[in-house]
């Protein structure tokens, strides 16, 4: 957050579409956060893919390159596209699971 300027967790969670309180506890290391929760944050923070992938590195996850859903999300992020609705819409109209879940 501090790499990109922002000075409120509020704009992290809210674009990420993560409740307030779980992010605090995201950031407080009081939970392990889901791939798709760091992948939510990664995109809220739009961060470009090799962020991203050390982002996810971090707590154990990378990209399944066999994953359709994987390749989906690494296209956008790719892409620069960070709107966590337009990803969502394009996953569930190709059959996968939103980030949302």
């Amino acid at each position: 957050m501090r790499e990109r300027g922002i000075t409120s967790n509020a704009v992290v969670y809210h674009k990420a579409l993560i409740d307030r309180r779980h992010f605090h506890k995201l950031i407080n290391d009081k939970v392990v956060p889901k791939k798709e929760t760091v992948l939510a944050i990664a995109i809220a923070l739009e961060l470009d893919l090799n962020q991203t992938q050390q982002l996810l590195e971090t707590v154990g996850y990378t990209f399944t390159p066999s994953s359709r859903r994987d390749l989906i999300i690494k296209f956008f992020i790719h892409k620069g596209i960070c709107d966590r609705y337009v990803i969502d819409a394009t996953l569930i109209d190709l059959g996968e699971e939103s980030l949302t879940g």
